[in-house]
């Protein structure tokens, strides 16, 4: 019996699917490894460094940042569907790039011959060098790159649009970390990863690339749903032409937005960096396959949506000095001292009329003494007092 090209890409596509069915994410894990970036801190020389040890990759030099640092692509791939992947156009945002980073090991150490036969996949791994070194989300002009995507007022916007007019993408990856503020609904339930198809049109039509998109991020929640679905959320799709996203879904291109958020006391996010990079490994099957459905599309619109309902720590019965009982929530600030995140916590919310959860819970009375700062939201809180005992609460991440 004689084959085409066609039906041998059917045939291996058919089998992909079921192997990716079979194999949960412990499997994966088993045959995963991260690269050399570790906590939370991700500046531009360890990045340029990780980036080397990828021989295989064709890399070119695309501009310069506002601080004349060289933002580089690199190409994964030799297929006919062009892909578009970018991470860190926040700089403090780092673990979508160090899943990025760990997804081209996978694939490069496993020889994945249908993504890297059927893809060619153009990453920029940090949009942002300058925000990455000092940890901000903006760049060194103090510019939101995500919201410059009409404007176009800095070079490495400027730099992006240029790479996405060269190449025209079938299909762009946005990929971001968010707060740890966010649930999945409002249920108690932190949200983990997040997903979105962004809106294309101020009217959010569900167009043929937007379809499209929808239908893969189902399929890349359907198979990490196993243990984990209740972590999971859609990220809010109000329309925002400047967001970048947003531009290239009405520029044609089938757009995906991943979120990596918070679990628990995982605050390198070391556990969702693995998700992460799961996620995006499924989704670069599905494209290579061409198999989402209908009921792929369906799983993701049934997502519970990203909810603004937790902080990091609540207090769930703190004495003020009149006597009053109120329960606060303490949400940390992140801030870059001697080369490394420092975690410090203020007061977000007192007695919140809504539901209010909390990474970590401290049922203790706190009494709120003299000594302590003003009750106010905004206030710095450095330690609390359980049963006579000094509670630290800031945290160091390397």
């Amino acid at each position: 019996m004689n084959y085409n090209l066609g039906d041998l890409i059917n045939y291996k596509c058919n089998i992909n699917i079921i192997y990716l069915w079979l194999m949960d994410l412990n499997e994966f894990r088993s045959r995963y490894s991260q690269v050399a970036a570790k906590g939370r801190y991700l500046p531009y020389a360890l990045m340029s460094d990780v980036m080397a040890q990828f021989s295989e990759l064709s890399v070119h030099d695309e501009g310069l940042s506002v601080n004349g640092q060289v933002i580089r692509s690199y190409t994964l791939g030799s297929g006919p569907v062009n892909i578009l992947m970018w991470s860190q156009m926040h700089g403090n945002e780092t673990t979508s790039s160090k899943a990025l980073l760990d997804l081209i090991l996978f694939v490069t150490n496993v020889k994945d011959s249908l993504i890297l036969d059927q893809l060619k996949i153009v990453i920029i791994p940090m949009l942002n060098p300058d925000g990455a070194d000092d940890y901000t989300r903006a760049n060194a002009n103090g510019v939101d790159l995500n919201r410059d995507a009409l404007d176009q007022t800095q070079p490495e916007s400027q730099l992006l649009l240029k790479v996405f007019e060269r190449m025209r993408p079938e299909y762009c990856f946005n990929l971001h970390d968010q707060r740890p503020i966010f649930g999945a609904g409002s249920n108690g339930q932190p949200t983990a990863l997040s997903f979105l198809a962004p809106s294309g049109d101020v009217d959010k039509s569900w167009n043929k690339n937007r379809t499209e998109a929808r239908a893969i991020l189902g399929s890349v929640a359907k198979t990490l749903s196993s243990g984990f679905s209740e972590k999971l959320a859609r990220f809010d799709d109000a329309f925002n032409l400047n967001c970048f996203g947003d531009f290239f879904q009405s520029r044609g291109a089938a757009t995906m937005l991943f979120e990596a958020g918070q679990d628990s006391s995982d605050y390198s996010r070391d556990q969702i960096r693995l998700q992460y990079c799961y996620a995006l490994y499924v989704a670069l099957e599905r494209i290579s396959c061409s198999s989402p459905h209908e009921d792929d599309a369906n799983f993701y619109s049934k997502m519970p949506k990203n909810v603004e309902c937790f902080c990091d720590i609540l207090v769930k019965n703190a004495v003020t000095t009149s006597g009053q009982r109120v329960s606060l929530g303490l949400t940390y600030q992140e801030q870059l001292i001697d080369h490394k995140i420092v975690l410090k916590p203020f007061i977000s919310h007192i007695s919140p009329s809504s539901a209010l959860f909390g990474h970590r819970v401290i049922f203790e009375p706190i009494y709120w003494k003299d000594t302590f700062p003003l009750l106010k939201v905004g206030s710095p809180v450095e330690y609390l007092e359980v049963n006579s005992n000094k509670l630290l609460l800031n945290l160091t991440i390397f």
